[in-house]
């Protein structure tokens, strides 16, 4: 007889009714405040919250405005959402409101994990004074500070959703990987190793490499390789930050090292990664 496995909800995590869950909320949030939400995931999600499918669906800007200046000033567009907003969350670490380059308002909702930015999310768009687009609703001061407060609301919810996996294995294997995983993404940009992580479990160096091999299939150097290039490839196709940024953001010392280990790992340059993703998008 096979024994079933039984499945845990840990503490605070969704169920796996979460994607319908987190559309309800954002149905309301539109209802109340007659806004749009966009969501862009930038770092993907190891742990399965759900947070995906969200994105797929919501990562694009689809109002008429919208639409009509990308198809004239598209370049100008992705300056804006890959380079100059994400610079400013890095700065803000929390909501704020801004204008784009087309002169539409938005409120920005930045969501760190691990102090690490991972998602955006764009509220509007609106105007604010009369030199803006005459087509987008106007909003007034005290409209616009109403919305922002339900925007850090948002915030601490979208924010929650992106920590929490959906479901976990009650089995120990299932829970040291998760903190395994856990460790690892939050201390990443440091080039954690595995005498660092064998610290946190409360393992030998031995125990932990064998700890890890059980409970991902993978050795410890695998398993790191492969969620620096899972970051690299989220900051390389969602942001314009500089090669050496993301290189530090993964944990290399250097560029020239981390140029040669994406090549290796991806058969390409971070550079023509970059670019072939542009052009597909």
């Amino acid at each position: 007889m096979i024994k079933k496995q039984k499945v845990r909800y840990a503490r605070g995590a969704a169920t796996p009714d979460v994607i319908e869950e987190v559309e309800q909320g954002l149905q309301a949030f539109r209802a109340v405040t007659g806004l749009a939400v966009c969501f862009k995931l930038l770092k993907s999600s190891r742990a399965g919250t759900g947070m995906e499918t969200i994105s797929t669906r919501h990562n694009l800007h689809r109002s008429a405005f919208c639409l009509e200046v990308k198809r004239t000033r598209n370049a100008r567009c992705r300056q804006c959402d890959l380079r100059d907003v994400p610079a400013r969350c890095e700065r803000e670490r929390g909501v704020f409101s801004h204008v784009c380059h087309a002169g539409a308002g938005e409120v920005i909702i930045p969501l760190f994990v691990d102090d690490a930015l991972s998602a955006l999310v764009y509220v509007g768009q609106f105007r604010m004074r009369e030199d803006q687009p005459e087509e987008l609703p106007r909003l007034s001061k005290r409209k616009l500070a109403e919305v922002e407060a339900l925007s850090r609301l948002l915030a601490a919810y979208l924010g929650e959703r992106l920590r929490t996996p959906r479901f976990v294995s009650e089995s120990s294997r299932g829970f040291r990987s998760e903190a395994i995983h856990r460790f690892l993404e939050k201390n990443l940009r440091e080039n954690a190793s595995l005498s660092d992580l064998a610290k946190h479990l409360g393992l030998s160096t031995t125990r932990a490499a064998h700890a890890v091999r059980e409970a991902t299939g993978s050795s410890f150097v695998e398993l790191r390789d492969a969620m620096r290039m899972e970051r690299a490839r989220g900051l390389l196709q969602g942001t314009f930050h500089k090669i050496a940024h993301i290189a530090t953001e993964c944990g290399f010392s250097s560029s020239q090292y981390f140029h040669r280990f994406f090549r290796k790992q991806a058969r390409t340059t971070p550079s023509a990664f970059r670019k072939k993703r542009r052009t597909e998008a």
